[in-house]
């Protein structure tokens, strides 16, 4: 468990780096960042530039890489990826097609589109989700 928790917490240092960058250029943004009522769970919310920049970093590789079968992801419905939810445990063959970082680049390329990443610390199995938003 003390791996998982290095990972979530390593994921979500690179987020808000990564939302770091967009300050940068815009500096009334920031990631928003919270602890759910339930305690486990730590939100990152990126807005639209911050997506915006995790996409052309490559935050999705980077998740990609470290996370590997341990990534769910819920599409917006107008995704070309939207199948219900995916989980790579259960739906491997089909997050082949719905990377981290093709859902984070996808979001991004919408007006408004935005992705919201849920670590879950006590979840071995899918430490982390990714939601689309636009």
């Amino acid at each position: 468990m003390p791996r998982l928790k290095n990972i979530a917490v390593g994921f979500a240092a690179a987020a808000l780096v990564g939302a770091g960058a967009t300050m940068v250029t815009a500096p009334a943004s920031a990631a928003k960042a919270y602890i759910l009522s339930s305690q486990h769970y730590v939100v990152i919310e990126l807005n639209h530039a911050e997506t915006l920049t995790a996409s052309r970093i490559g935050v999705g590789r980077v998740i990609d890489a470290t996370l590997g079968n341990r990534v769910g992801a819920a599409p917006n419905t107008d995704s070309k990826y939207y199948d219900a939810y995916y989980e790579r445990p259960a739906n491997a063959r089909d997050w082949n097609k719905a990377t981290g970082q093709r859902v984070i680049a996808e979001a991004a390329s919408h007006r408004d589109g935005r992705v919201i990443f849920a670590i879950d610390s006590t979840n071995p199995t899918t430490p982390l989700w990714i939601l689309q938003e636009w």
